[in-house]
């Protein structure tokens, strides 16, 4: 995959988890063969990971700030996201 990646001059980061099951970010996810597969730790990590590519790639492209008003309903769930108060 990074090279497939790497070929089309597209930036892209991986990381495996070599521990995690599979499900490993659901809470709830039931137990298979008598192990539970969520694990905490990762899955913060996982989520941090996502969130990050999420306040980057969506939320800064989704309103430009020209299009914002301060106290608008737009402003305040982007600031919202990004974490700005």
């Amino acid at each position: 995959m990074r090279d497939a990646f790497a070929a089309i001059k597209v930036p892209a980061a991986f990381e495996v988890y070599e521990t995690a099951y599979h499900g490993f970010c659901v809470s709830d996810m039931p137990e298979y063969k008598n192990r539970r597969p969520y694990d905490a730790t990762l899955a913060h990590r996982a989520y941090d990971h996502m969130y990050d590519l999420f306040k980057k790639a969506l939320v800064a492209r989704a309103l430009p700030a020209r299009t914002r008003k301060p106290g608008s309903r737009n402003a305040r769930s982007v600031d919202r996201c990004s974490g700005r108060r």
